[in-house]
């Protein structure tokens, strides 16, 4: 099987494990402990996300099909799906929010239709492996994990290869309790102890930048055990600290072999086993056991990479990625077990099957090659405003305190490039209807127009951020008011007002998603709303640039009008600061 590497955000496990002191100590037996916990209870795992209605069509496809599942980690989102190609996974890349401590999630929803999407918020929760996210537009959306499907982790890893992805997994040994370790016990995969045997792994033993270990280096282990977990019953053992490789011989001790390497490099770990055998290789260092160096002569029942020791920490790290393991006790050669990690989403802590409990801080890291955005990301937080509503519109709005006969009203605007419904930004008077609102623009597709007036205002270029203004003037008692427009600097007007009622009032603005009858396939997001009272747009009313506001917080409530409908807080769809 294999799993995956992405995050360096990595969430460690506290799960305990015993391991072998570097000065040899014996390792206490194996005990049963429970899985350590991510930061997020999304890490790791093979969502497939449905309604009961798109669960139900799930069900019914024929058998060579998979679910389609979704992968959430350290802000990208993967929907792996099958629907071109049936048991082969394409993928589609985005980006999600969530909010760890109030377990509310934003995210790119598809339904049973992988041609559409929508933008889906609201309070999830895991409870034994099963998802639920309570959504406003699609009701309860239920997720089950698909990890341990082996279909599906065999597709996800042929997928990720086709794409580029390379995953590995990260020991790493901050804990004074336990070692680092990621612990294969084979008997857990019904694979039968192995007395002539083969293994290949990648490793890379480096500092690790981000650790917080203390500042020394421990040997990192390639370990062999047989009727126990001790090191009395090794079959042999590779050891590497400070360039110098190691072995561990029958009397404990740990001797230098001839050969070296170079931290941050890759070795090419190679080792056979057999009745009175032991070699191994390190690139090209090799080492033959003598036969009455080995420590115990039975079949392997345990391998274990591992770091460190169990009363101290370290500022280390070992990466492990491609490991194989064979058996040559039927005669023949034969591959009995293969991680090349690709299959896991990252962040996914290996402390369960296959691997086995006592398996402590080894978790899934890698880098998928998804192209991002070049400017330095931040925590900026917006408005997100969606329409998947047939009775009403999504709408953020904010109602003055009185109305005013001058003012200006600024905010910024994402509208996604493959929307096709409308955008609006308007300026109501007391009857909040189009048929008397003193101005509103229109925003579809890449073009922006004025209600009323029959020419194109200005153009501008979805998928990125517009600055946009209003203001108005109808403080004149005997004649139409005027409202102007600013796209991105460029000011466009004056218009006359759509209310001809000398001297009317200005007494809420309004952004507007989609309409009535109508649903939009994307998320509005809106930032920096800003109202002030006079046109030049210098004494100010209101501000609101969401950055102190909850991830998934809805917004109508006060200071936003209770008008306003389907409008969370979100986090910036680019993740950029404006």
């Amino acid at each position: 099987m294999k799993i995956s590497k992405i995050a360096i955000a990595v969430a460690l496990s506290t799960g305990f494990l015993f391991g072998c002191n570097s000065d040899g100590l014996p390792i206490p037996p194996e005990t049963s402990v429970e899985p350590g916990t991510p930061a997020s209870a999304l890490n790791g795992g093979l969502w497939q996300i449905g309604s009961a209605t798109a669960i139900s069509a799930f069900s019914n496809v024929v058998s060579t099909d998979l679910p389609n599942i979704y992968i959430f980690a350290d802000g990208t989102q993967k929907y792996y799906f099958d629907d071109t190609v049936s048991g082969t996974y394409e993928i589609k890349t985005t980006t999600y929010t969530e909010d760890v401590d109030s377990k509310t999630i934003i995210f790119t929803y598809y339904g049973t239709d992988t041609s559409t999407s929508t933008n889906v918020s609201g309070a999830y929760s895991v409870t034994n492996g099963t998802l639920s996210v309570d959504t406003a537009s699609e009701g309860i959306l239920t997720g089950s994990d698909e990890t341990g499907n082996p279909s599906v982790s065999d597709a996800v890893t042929r997928a990720n290869e086709e794409s580029g992805i390379n995953n590995q997994v990260q020991i790493v040994d901050t804990l004074t309790t336990d070692t680092g370790e990621l612990r294969l016990k084979l008997s857990d995969n019904d694979i039968t102890n192995i007395t002539s045997g083969k293994l290949t792994v990648d490793l890379i033993y480096q500092a690790d930048e981000d650790s917080i270990g203390d500042s020394n280096s421990k040997n990192a282990y390639v370990s062999f055990y047989t009727t126990g977990t001790s090191t009395t019953n090794l079959h042999g053992e590779i050891a590497l600290e400070g360039g110098v490789i190691k072995y561990r011989d029958n009397a404990k001790a740990l001797n230098p072999i001839d050969g070296s390497y170079v931290e941050g490099e890759t070795l090419k770990i190679d080792v056979t086993w057999d009745t009175n055998v032991f070699t191994f290789k390190v690139n090209d260092a090799e080492y033959s056991y003598l036969a009455d160096e080995i420590p115990e002569n039975s079949p392997v029942e345990i391998i274990a990479l591992r770091l460190g020791d169990n009363g101290s920490t370290n500022n280390y790290e070992l990466i492990a990625d491609n490991l194989k393991i064979y058996s040559s006790d039927s005669g023949i050669e034969t591959l009995v077990f293969e991680d090349s990690f690709d299959g896991y989403s990252a962040g996914k802590i290996l402390n369960s099957k296959p691997y086995n409990n006592n398996s402590s801080e080894a978790t899934v890291i890698g880098s998928d090659n998804i192209p991002t955005d070049p400017t330095d990301p931040t925590d900026n937080k917006v408005a997100a405003i969606t329409d998947q509503d047939t009775g009403d519109t999504g709408e953020l709005r904010y109602k003055f305190d009185s109305g005013m006969t001058t003012g200006t009203h600024k905010l910024s605007m994402y509208y996604d490039a493959t929307e096709t419904e409308s955008a609006y930004v308007a300026l109501f008077d007391t009857k909040n209807s189009t048929s008397s609102l003193i101005g509103e623009l229109k925003i579809d597709e890449g073009k922006i127009t004025l209600r009323g007036e029959a020419e194109q205002v200005a153009t501008f270029t979805p998928d990125t951020w517009i600055d946009i203004e209003m203001s108005w003037d109808t403080s004149s008692t005997t004649d139409v008011g005027t409202y102007s427009v600013n796209i991105d600097g460029t000011e466009y007007g004056p218009y006359h007002s759509q209310n001809i009622t000398p001297g009317v009032e200005v007494t809420a603005t309004t952004v507007k998603f989609s309409s009535n009858s109508n649903m939009a396939n994307t998320t509005l997001f809106v930032d920096n709303y800003e109202v002030y009272s006079d046109d030049s747009g210098t004494i100010e009313v209101f501000n609101d640039d969401f950055d102190a506001r909850t991830i998934g917080e809805d917004l109508s409530t006060s200071p936003y009008n209770s008008s306003t409908f389907s409008a969370v807080v979100a986090q910036d769809p680019l993740n950029t600061a404006k």
